[in-house]
C-alpha cells in the first residue's frame, strides 16, 4: 500500500518510490514469498541504475537483494554472479573492502558457489564475510551465526565434518540467544544434518530438525519444510 501511495505521489522513479520498493522486498523475502518479491527486486535494481541521483546509494543493496532471491529461486549462476557485483560496487561506494555491508552480498556468493559445487571458492567468500561481520559486530550478534552456518555447510560438504560440527555448534549457541527464530531454524537444520553424517549423533540431529521444522512451518516456508521433511525421514531411516 505504501508503495502505491508513492507511486501516485512522486512518480515511478523518484528515489522515494525506491526506498518503499526495497522495504516491500524485504517484508516478502522475509515471509518466504519469493515469486512475488523477484520481479519487484528487478524493477527495484533498474530503478536504482538509472537514476545518477541514487545510483551509488542503492546499486550495491538492490543487487545484494535480488540476488538472495535469485538464489532461493536455485537460480545459482545468476545469484553468483549478481553477488560479486553487489560486492563491487558496495567496495566502490564505501571505498572500503571490509566494510560491514559487504558481507551480506559475500554470504550470498558463497551459498551459490556451495550450491554449484565450487566450494573451495565458497569458503574463501565465507571466510571473508566472517572476519568482516567479526570486526564489526559483538561476537554473540546474529549476523555472525548466519555466516557460520554457511561456513559449517561449506566444510560439510568438503568432508570436513568435524570443523562443520565446530563452526555450526557455535552458530548454534549464538542462535539461541537472538530473538530472530529463522536465524536458529537455520542453525538447527544444518547441525541436524552434520549430526546425521556417519550417524554422528541421530537423535540430537532429529530433537534439531523438529525444531528447525516447527519454526519453518509457523512462518510458513514451504521450501524449507519440504528440505527439513527429507531431512527427518533420511534421519529416521538412520536412526
Amino acid at each position: 500500500q505504501l508503495l502505491e501511495e508513492r507511486r501516485a505521489m512522486f512518480g515511478e522513479n523518484h528515489p522515494m518510490v525506491l526506498n518503499a520498493m526495497t522495504n516491500a522486498v524485504a517484508s516478502l523475502t522475509a515471509a518466504g514469498m519469493y515469486s512475488e518479491a523477484l520481479p519487484l527486486a528487478e524493477r527495484a535494481l533498474a530503478l536504482a541504475e538509472s537514476n545518477t541521483d541514487v545510483r551509488s546509494r542503492n546499486t550495491g543493496a538492490e543487487l545484494t537483494n535480488l540476488s538472495q532471491l535469485l538464489f532461493f529461486s536455485g537460480r545459482y549462476v545468476e545469484a553468483e554472479a549478481l553477488a560479486t557485483q553487489a560486492v563491487a560496487a558496495l567496495e566502490a561506494r564505501y571505498d572500503s573492502k571490509s566494510h560491514l555491508n559487504i558481507s551480506e552480498p559475500l554470504r550470498i556468493m558463497g551459498d551459490s558457489l556451495r550450491a554449484l559445487d565450487r566450494v573451495s571458492a565458497a569458503i574463501t567468500a565465507h571466510q571473508r564475510a566472517l572476519s568482516i561481520v567479526e570486526k564489526a559486530v559483538e561476537p554473540t550478534h546474529s549476523d555472525v551465526a548466519d555466516i557460520l552456518v554457511s561456513l559449517g555447510l561449506d566444510y560439510l560438504d568438503n568432508r570436513q565434518r568435524n570443523e562443520a560440527i565446530r563452526h555450526l555448534e557455535r552458530a548454534l549457541d549464538i542462535a539461541r540467544t537472538s530473538k530472530r527464530r529463522l536465524c536458529l531454524a537455520r542453525a538447527n537444520f544444518a547441525l541436524a544434518k552434520a549430526l546425521g553424517e556417519k550417524a554422528h549423533d541421530v537423535p540430537r540431529g532429529i530433537a534439531l530438525a523438529n525444531e528447525a521444522r516447527s519454526i519453518f512451518q509457523e512462518r510458513q516456508m514451504p521450501r524449507q519444510l519440504q528440505e527439513t521433511d527429507a531431512l527427518l525421514a533420511q534421519l529416521h531411516r538412520t536412526f
